[in-house]
């Protein structure tokens, strides 16, 4: 057990130093087909939330996710969001802040099982970069946004 921790902890510096200042989620150079899939679905993501476009933010979301915010950002107060509450806290997201970017990819893990990923990049929202995490999942044969945590 000690020896699967320590190459998990081993695996983790190596992605947080190779990945070192990447840029944006659009520069971000996939290692796989998971990871393509993964980043396009974000990518489709960032370009719906900065269209305005909630429905195309819905559609990047699965019908079970959930948004958590531990530390108060400034659309989203410290709380816990679900799927159904969406639509309200994007339209109110957009307005307050209408652009918003995915930059600097630093951790990228994929579970054993194939069927679930991790994607932490900073959030821009306008002047605030807030860490965040993606968890997501593949439902079917399309990787689904399942929850983000703001952190």
């Amino acid at each position: 057990m000690f020896k699967r921790s320590l190459a998990f902890l081993s695996l983790v510096c190596l992605s947080i130093l190779a990945a070192g200042c990447m840029g944006t989620l659009r520069e971000y150079q996939p290692k796989s087909a998971v990871e393509t899939s993964v980043k396009e679905v974000l990518a489709n993501y960032e370009t719906a939330y900065n269209k305005h476009d909630v429905e195309g933010v819905l559609r990047s979301f699965h019908h079970e996710a959930e948004i958590v915010s531990e530390v108060g950002v400034g659309l989203f107060p410290s709380d816990r969001f679900r799927v159904t509450e969406f639509r309200d806290v994007f339209t109110q997201a957009m307005a307050s802040n209408p652009v918003m970017s995915l930059s600097e990819p630093y951790v990228f893990l994929t579970v054993d099982s194939g069927d679930k990923a991790v994607l932490e990049v900073l959030t821009t929202f306008g002047k605030e970069k807030v860490p965040s995490k993606f968890s997501m999942i593949l439902d079917g044969n399309r990787w689904l946004i399942m929850k983000i945590l703001y952190y």
